[in-house]
């Protein structure tokens, strides 16, 4: 890839790690002279789909990113990686989420017994029933979730 803004890029992926001795995944930054190890999980990471992100820095010169697997010795070992997406700017901190491009890897799994729902919005409303601006961008182009009774 060529050399990242100033401020820097986001890798987003989502991951799946499963399997007694399933081993490790890291991810690399490598440019012509160094190889930097910028994220990694190791063992089992559960029956599920994981979101994952790892800021880039790299203004000076190209770079690779290196997605390593590294199994262990059992029969039943699962890595697997999926959704890759690269914006502009750093990552935000682990467990944020304004809603702008998506989920961010939150799940909405409602209990049926109560009836509600969260639903994402995009693009404004006309304020009957949700804010006709969400807070980060303070305008009717944002996005939110909300959640309504069913």
């Amino acid at each position: 890839m060529e050399s990242t803004p100033p401020h820097g890029e986001c890798l987003m992926f989502w991951f799946y790690m499963e399997g007694r001795d399933v081993g490790e995944f890291n991810i690399h930054l490598q440019t012509s002279d160094t190889l930097v190890k910028l994220w990694s999980r190791i063992g089992d990471q559960g029956n599920r789909w994981r979101h994952g992100r790892v800021s880039l820095f790299n203004p000076d010169t190209s770079y690779q990113v290196i997605f390593e697997a590294v199994t262990g010795e059992a029969t039943r070992r699962d890595i697997a990686i999926d959704d890759l997406t690269v914006l502009n700017g750093a990552c935000p901190p682990e467990g944020f989420c304004d809603f702008e491009m998506d989920l961010c890897g939150w799940v909405n799994n409602p209990p049926a017994e109560l009836g509600v729902d969260w639903d994402w919005l995009s693009g404004g409303t006309d304020g009957s029933l949700v804010p006709n601006k969400d807070h980060t961008t303070k305008s009717s182009l944002g996005s939110l979730l909300f959640y309504f009774w069913l």
